[in-house]
């Protein structure tokens, strides 16, 4: 449920969302159609492997929370 001044983190490579658990998700419906939501983007864990290997280690070591790679 979208309530007002709710935040959508997207991923700015391949638009998944986060959640309040911090776990990403595939974009089920267009943010677009929620006049309320406010969005802000970032890199996924998989995206930031993906497109910043060399930095995707000392990532990880320094936010452990956010980069790490669900299995």
């Amino acid at each position: 449920m979208v309530t007002a001044g709710s935040w959508f983190t997207v991923c700015a490579s391949c638009r998944t969302i986060r959640d309040k658990d911090g776990s990403w998700h595939e974009l089920s419906q267009p943010l677009g159609t929620h006049e309320e939501a406010l969005v802000t983007h970032t890199v996924c864990p998989r995206c930031a492997l993906r497109l910043y290997p060399e930095f995707y280690a000392k990532l990880v070591r320094r936010y452990p929370e956010v980069f790490q790679i669900e299995h």
